[in-house]
C-alpha cells in the first residue's frame, strides 16, 4: 500500500509498477503504429485537396482575365462601329 503525493488517499496494486508501465508503453507503440501511418495518409490527402483547390481557383482567375480583356475589346469594337469605323476618329474620341 503506497500513500498518493500529498492526498489523503492510498494505491494498493497487485501488479509490479514495471509490468505496468511496460504494458502502457506497449500500448502507447501499438497507437503510435497504427495512429502515425494513418495521420500521415489523411495529411497527404488534405496536401492534395488543397493544392486541387489552388489550382481550381488559378484556372478561375485566368478565365476572369480573359473574360475581362474580351469585354474590353467589344467595348472598342462597339466604340469603334458608333464612330464610323475610323481608327483616327476613335483615337480623338478617347482623347476628348
Amino acid at each position: 500500500m503506497r500513500h498518493l503525493g500529498h492526498l489523503p488517499v492510498y494505491v494498493t496494486s497487485s501488479l509490479d509498477e514495471m509490468s505496468i508501465w511496460r504494458e502502457w508503453v506497449e500500448w502507447l507503440l501499438q497507437q503510435f503504429a497504427f495512429g502515425l501511418p494513418t495521420l500521415s495518409f489523411v495529411l497527404w490527402l488534405e496536401y492534395l485537396a488543397l493544392r486541387r483547390t489552388n489550382q481550381f481557383y488559378a484556372e478561375v482567375h485566368r478565365r476572369e482575365r480573359a473574360e475581362a480583356a474580351v469585354r474590353q475589346s467589344q467595348k472598342l469594337e462597339a466604340v469603334g462601329q458608333l464612330t464610323g469605323g475610323s481608327p483616327t476618329t476613335s483615337t480623338t474620341f478617347f482623347r476628348s
